[in-house]
Parts: C-alpha cells; sequence; structure tokens
C-alpha cells in the first residue's frame, strides 16, 4: 500500500469525508461516484450482509449496476462513527472504521472497514456492512442460521 502523500490529509475529517460521499453516491444511485469511493491501487472488497457477499470491487459492481440503472440505491444514514489513523510507515497510512447506521429499510446497521491514504485522498480498502444482533437475541438467531444453513440455502 504506498501511498506518497501529505500529512496535512490525514485526518478523521477527511477520512470521514469519503465514507459520506460512498452513502451519498449510494443514495442517489450514482454508480460512478460510488465506486470511485474504493480504491483503484489495490484489491478493494465490500463484505455484505449476507454470507456469500464477500466481493471483489468488480464483482460488487456487477451486482450493483442494475440497482443503480433503475434508481434502486441503498439509504444507510450514519448516526455514530470512529476513525483511528495509522501511519504504518513513511508511506503507508491507513484508517480503521467503525460506524452504526440507519436504514429505513433495515433498521440499525453496522459499516466498518479500513481506508487508505494514497495521492492524497481517502479510498476505501475494505467494507463490512453488517446487522448488530443484541446478545439477548445472539442465541436465537445463530440457531436460526444454522437451520438455514443446514437446509442448503447459505
Amino acid at each position: 500500500m504506498s501511498s506518497t502523500s501529505s500529512r496535512e490529509g490525514w485526518t478523521t475529517n477527511n477520512a470521514a469525508k469519503i465514507l459520506d460521499a460512498f452513502h451519498e453516491a449510494a443514495a442517489s444511485s450514482n454508480e460512478e461516484a460510488y465506486f470511485s469511493c474504493f480504491s483503484p491501487s489495490h484489491e478493494a472488497r465490500f463484505l455484505g450482509s449476507d454470507g456469500k457477499e464477500n466481493w471483489t470491487v468488480d464483482e460488487f459492481r456487477a451486482y450493483a449496476k442494475p440497482h443503480f440503472a433503475a434508481g434502486n440505491g441503498w439509504v444507510y444514514k450514519p448516526i455514530e462513527r470512529k476513525i483511528d489513523i495509522a501511519s504504518l510507515s513513511e508511506s503507508v497510512v491507513i484508517a480503521c472504521f467503525d460506524e452504526h447506521l440507519s436504514s429505513e429499510k433495515w433498521g440499525r446497521a453496522r459499516g466498518t472497514g479500513v481506508l487508505t491514504f494514497e495521492n492524497n485522498t481517502w479510498k476505501i480498502l475494505q467494507y463490512h456492512l453488517s446487522f448488530p444482533i443484541p446478545n439477548e437475541l445472539a442465541n436465537d438467531m445463530t440457531k436460526r442460521i444454522s437451520q438455514h444453513r443446514t437446509n442448503g440455502t447459505n
């Protein structure tokens, strides 16, 4: 992960801007803007809420393209976000993030992942969307997921 960049851009506010742009582009079904948020320099990935959804950007784009073309982007609004920046070397800077999201369709969700600072801007290296399960419901939900998988569905 090489990045010849200026330390001035290494702020959490600047890192948050790429995540905001990511969510805004999805909500407006703007495919070009959405996928430009991913790192073009690395094998960026999107991990969706379904266990089968572990996609390269090209695979995810193929999935998303008809949804965006039909104007059916997805809306996740950040409620709370934490970003930690780490300079791994003079040329490698990453940020790990955790954001709580609100969705009209799904309720609460969580996005976690890694950003990389390259060419003086933050880009998404990995984004993982999940639906947090309260501990009080976890036993029942994991049993239901196991049963679902036993039935050969996933």
